[in-house]
């Protein structure tokens, strides 16, 4: 005599017994996806039908924004300079007198362009950080042996062995880009 009391939701979903194989459990899932898709279906017609003018403007909104797309630049140089401004003139409120000055003279124009320049081309950090290694060691090898033997010491062993330790760097520099390319093709 024992009733089982079961809410609403308990009966609209059926129970699957021990005796349903997996065929059939996935039968009756494909078949409620099949009715979702349908509701979803229908529901799009719905709406397509009550508003004909929606057609048009998708059509018209994809034509303009195809249009615009390719002519808005979210960047531009105006806004790039106006940003770097902004930028410096709140670091510079920071900083002390001295450091000001010094701010405002390094980055005039003038200034800044050849430092760019100098720094892609002359000043390559390859270059200068083998350069000095070299000139250590050099120097201090020199140094070591005019000890040693007793001999003078010529003091522009340091400018002939930074020269050397700097084209060293360039070479291994450009060998390691060439290299790099070569495995990214």
């Amino acid at each position: 005599m024992s009733e089982k009391l079961h809410t609403r939701e308990q009966e609209s979903k059926p129970e699957i017994s021990n005796t349903d194989s997996e065929a059939d459990s996935s039968r009756r899932l494909e078949s409620v996806k099949k009715a979702e898709t349908l509701d979803l279906n229908e529901a799009r017609t719905a709406i397509e039908e009550a508003s004909p003018a929606t057609k048009e403007n998708v059509s018209r909104q994809s034509e303009i924004e195809a249009d615009t797309s390719s002519d808005v630049r979210w960047w531009s140089k105006e806004l790039g300079r106006q940003t770097f401004d902004r930028t410096l003139t709140s670091v510079r409120r920071q900083l002390s007198a001295p450091e000001k000055q010094l701010s405002k003279f390094i980055h005039k124009p003038v200034i800044e362009k050849t430092s760019d320049f100098v720094g892609k081309t002359i000043a390559r950090p390859s270059g200068i950080l083998l350069g000095g290694i070299f000139s250590f060691i050099g120097s201090l090898g020199v140094y070591l042996i005019a000890r040693h033997l007793g001999g003078e010491i010529r003091y522009s062993i340091f400018a002939v062995t930074f020269i050397g330790g700097y084209l060293l760097g360039l070479i291994v520099e450009l060998a390691w880009r060439l290299l790099r390319t070569k495995k990214t093709s």
